[in-house]
């Protein structure tokens, strides 16, 4: 019986194979197949992204994601309530295949750390010159704008408003990542409860529920 191999969560390194904007290439998956990267149960470990669907390929038997549907689902790190900005900037950098360290972060951020209310308050004005420390950004204050940059595979981040006043506690960072395979939503990721979702251009315009500023991000050249 073949040794059960485990691939461990390794820190996120440049041009990161198995990424959206990074994938294996089939030929790459079916050679690692073919390598004996099988567990104990004879299914193969999570291996990232793979750019198309293999001959090899069977779902769901644990032999990563292909990202020719564009509803499939990375796997992003999930955080404690309070630290939205932090995972939200975490996983965008994953997504681009950026070497940051999520304690790096924190520690970067920690002039926002609010003790009493244990979390990060970041508004928006101070949001972009944050971003700008990791990354290159363009701001868009129209979401239809950010069609051609999540359909490349590269992370946008927006605040979402949690109540009627936009004051500084009421703001929730959230990561866009890509778009729906029938293109009329972005793909979202919510870094504290884990929860994946849609949102339309209309509903990202609304004033009311999201500040109007859409931060798309790259790496710095």
């Amino acid at each position: 019986m073949a040794k059960k191999v485990r691939r461990t969560n390794s820190k996120p390194i440049k041009n990161k194979k198995g990424t959206v904007k990074n994938p294996y290439t089939v030929e790459e998956h079916e050679q690692m197949l073919a390598d004996g990267l099988w567990t104990e149960d004879g299914f193969v470990e999570e291996l990232g992204l793979v750019e198309g669907e293999s001959s090899t390929f069977q779902d769901g038997d644990g032999y990563g994601n292909y990202i020719n549907n564009e509803d499939d689902n990375p796997d992003f790190k999930k955080v404690a309530d309070g630290e939205c900005i932090i995972g939200a900037i975490y996983n965008a950098a994953q997504l681009l295949g950026m070497d940051i360290k999520y304690k790096k972060i924190k520690k970067d951020l920690r002039s926002y750390y609010n003790a009493e209310l244990n979390r990060y308050e970041v508004g928006n004005e101070e949001l972009s010159s944050i971003l700008d420390m990791y990354f290159s950004r363009t701001s868009e204050g129209r979401a239809y704008l950010l069609a051609n940059h999540l359909r490349d595979g590269k992370p946008v981040i927006v605040q979402e408003i949690k109540d009627d006043k936009p004051t500084l506690r009421q703001l929730h960072d959230l990561l866009l990542y890509g778009i729906a395979s029938d293109n009329s939503s972005y793909l979202c990721y919510d870094t504290v409860t884990g929860a994946y979702s849609n949102l339309t251009t209309q509903e990202l315009e609304d004033p009311n529920k999201y500040i109007q500023s859409f931060y798309k991000l790259d790496q710095i050249h």
